[in-house]
């Protein structure tokens, strides 16, 4: 089965599905680990790096997380908290009149006509 735990590597964390919370194979038993997958695997190719110093070693580290599901995550995280929000000058213009008249009667993000 995909993700099964190979006899000849005595740490092993594999992938099976999902990005939040998702299943995995740690140590050869499946379940379902807390928190998002890039995290996770970075935490644990983080721990195999640190419990086995002295020993050569060969690693994978390939995340496979979608890019929509780490800015989501950024975004559920208040990471950008601190930031303004970027309103560039063109950004809900009160004077639509050079524009055609579709989008000149639509109502601002103000909810008034431009």
């Amino acid at each position: 089965m995909a993700g099964d735990a190979r006899p000849e590597y005595d740490y092993w964390t594999a992938w099976i599905s999902g990005y939040l919370d998702p299943k995995m194979n740690i140590f050869g038993v499946f379940r379902n680990v807390s928190g998002y997958l890039t995290y996770i695997q970075r935490d644990y190719a983080y721990d195999f790096s640190v419990k086995s110093p002295q020993i050569s070693r060969s690693f994978s580290y390939s995340p496979r997380t979608r890019r929509i599901s780490l800015l989501l995550l950024l975004l559920e995280t208040n990471t950008f908290a601190d930031l303004p929000n970027w309103r560039p000058p063109n950004f809900n213009p009160y004077n639509q009149s050079d524009k055609p008249l579709w989008l000149a009667n639509t109502l601002t993000a103000e909810g008034t006509h431009g």
